[in-house]
């Protein structure tokens, strides 16, 4: 059944390429393809649509129909596309080297890859040699020349960034992922997984989702976490088959059959390698078989059906000798060796081990030929190089300006640090003026303090002025009057004896009466000038005595009331408290 629906597949796709091809012969009968004087815009432009069919039809048959896709740019290039001064020539050469990838005829592929990349550097085209560069890293990774693979895929990106793409990036990543897989490095391969899964996803990729989505399945299914390798390798397997990509379906399902194999579930394991098998058969793809096949090998290992499994191991090995892969080639004489060793032939297990080591340091020092191709590339595209020289100048043009708007972002740096100064000599302007001030102020309120102390001391020296005055009132008008009196009685006593005693006796009562007044009034001046009140009783008793004694004169009537007099220790404080309530 299987047979005859490929068949009338195979049907249709030849009716369809005959039409093309009817159409496409017509028109270069009229025109040419490398015929530059028969070239106009109209016929350019209806000879580019025409290529661009041929191309698109052959590129969505690399991994369905790799043979006929070969046909077409076989067909293209004997038509003029292998003009060297054509974008279609490194296209269809690039496209040669991958049919032949995919076929597993790496020599062959490296071929194209490097025609392909000397006329991509002669034309100074950055983005064909990213894309040649990816192909030729991508063989040596198939042949296990990590080193070359990892070196050309690092090209690639720089050739991109170069040609400012990034739509296409995450092609890299995911081979740079394989590389770092197969050299153990888990944590360095996941991370490149994630950058290509992200720049797949943002553009769309369904082709590239699911590269990247089988290579993730396959290394959680070496990390030994099968259920996330299984449900990453299904969903590449739906990606797969929506883009009908038959030669990533054949990788998706050889994973599938290795999870299931980790599983311990034959049955199903032995199905999907069964199915990657004849798939990659359908599409000529002879690594993919014999992956397959040594995959079946091995599950009849795990059952113990060592004779089957040797039958199976050795046909994966004639697939791998008829495409000359030296990595799948150990890796069958490893499976070998190991049948061998189960089922107890220890000496042909040795045999093929010592065998399958050897090839392998063979096909590692083999592959170092590659740089001899990497140094021959180099010297036949030297002067092409020099051409490409002219484009790194409108690189320098960028940087140029790049500095330029450094310099300006540095100038108006320059500007608010010069702002910042400037409002920081304001600031420290502003506070010297303010402290100034203060200082003035400061200054007029000493210039104050000094006024009213000296207004202060001039106050008192003129109440004490006036207190003499008073005092000297008082004994001039009463004392000295009373004096006065007393002296004239004395004197009229002393000078007329013919008094009589009734008179005499009358002067001398009244001079001493006038004594007696004389010490009151000079007791009256003594305690005004220093009250002896206060030596006898507190404040607060000397000023309710002096209140009492104005009341008693019924003019006045005067009611005290203090208030913590007690803390008031200074008696010139005490005196002149009391003389203030007495005026």
């Amino acid at each position: 059944m299987r047979k005859i629906i490929d068949f009338f597949k195979e049907l249709i796709f030849r009716l369809n390429l005959l039409v093309i091809f009817a159409l496409t012969l017509t028109f270069y009968l009229n025109t040419g393809w490398s015929s530059p004087m028969l070239l106009t815009p109209q016929n350019l432009s209806e000879k580019q649509k025409i290529a661009d069919s041929l191309f698109t039809e052959a590129h969505s048959l690399i991994y369905a129909n790799p043979d006929s896709a070969k046909n077409i740019i076989l067909y293209m290039r004997d038509n003029g596309a292998d003009h060297r001064g054509s974008i279609w020539n490194i296209r269809t050469l690039n496209t040669l080297g991958i049919i032949q990838d995919v076929q597993s005829a790496y020599d062959r592929a490296l071929y194209f890859y490097y025609q392909a990349y000397s006329a991509a550097a002669s034309m100074g085209n950055y983005e064909q040699l990213g894309h040649t560069c990816n192909n030729i890293g991508l063989t040596h990774w198939h042949t296990g020349n990590y080193k070359d693979a990892l070196d050309y895929f690092f090209q690639a990106l720089d050739h991109y960034r170069e040609a400012d793409i990034s739509h296409i990036q995450g092609n890299i990543y995911n081979n740079i992922g394989l590389i770092y897989a197969g050299l153990d490095n888990f944590e360095k391969s996941r991370e490149q997984y994630q950058y290509a899964f992200q720049s797949f996803e943002g553009n769309n990729d369904l082709r590239g989702l699911g590269a990247v989505l089988t290579n993730k399945g396959l290394l959680h299914l070496t990390s030994g976490q099968t259920d996330s390798a299984l449900y990453f390798t299904e969903l590449s397997l739906k990606y797969k088959e929506k883009t009908h990509d038959a030669y990533g379906k054949c990788i998706s399902l050889e994973s599938m059959g290795r999870i299931f194999l980790d599983k311990g579930d034959y049955h199903k394991a032995a199905e999907y390698l069964e199915e990657s098998h004849a798939l990659s058969l359908s599409i000529g793809y002879d690594y993919g078989a014999g992956r397959a096949k040594r995959g079946l090998a091995g599950i009849n290992l795990q059952k113990g059906n060592y004779a089957r499994a040797l039958s199976l191991a050795k046909k994966g090995l004639e697939y791998a000798e008829g495409i000359e892969s030296e990595k799948l080639i150990y890796q069958v004489h490893e499976t070998i060796a190991e049948i061998h060793e189960q089922s107890g032939n220890y000496a042909k297990a040795l045999e093929h081990f010592k065998l399958a080591t050897r090839l392998k340091n063979e096909s590692i020092n083999h592959y170092r030929l590659h740089q001899v191709y990497d140094l021959e590339i180099q010297h036949a595209t030297k002067k092409s190089l020099e051409e490409i020289d002219q484009l790194s100048k409108e690189k320098e043009i960028k940087r140029l300006q790049l500095e330029r708007k450094d310099l300006e972002i540095g100038r108006k740096n320059t500007l608010i640090v010069l702002i910042v100064v400037i409002f920081a000599f304001v600031l420290a302007g502003i506070y010297f003026l303010y402290h100034n001030y203060r200082h003035i102020q400061k200054a007029r309120l000493q210039k104050a303090l000094l006024a009213h102390k000296e207004n202060r001391s001039r106050a008192a020296i003129e109440a004490e002025m006036q207190e003499r005055r008073r005092i000297g009132q008082e004994l001039h008008d009463g004392l000295g009057q009373m004096l006065s009196i007393i002296r004239m009685n004395v004197g009229v006593l002393k000078k007329k004896e013919s008094l009589s005693g009734k008179k005499r006796e009358e002067l001398f009562d009244s001079a001493v009466n006038t004594v007696d007044q004389a010490f009151k009034e000079l007791r009256s001046i003594s305690h005004n000038l220093a009250p002896a009140v206060l030596t006898e009783m507190s404040l607060e008793q000397a000023l309710n005595s002096l209140a009492r004694q104005v009341s008693q004169a019924e003019q006045v009537k005067l009611h005290l009331e203090t208030l913590d007099l007690s803390g008031i220790q200074d008696n010139i404080t005490e005196t002149t408290v009391y003389r203030s309530v007495q005026e």
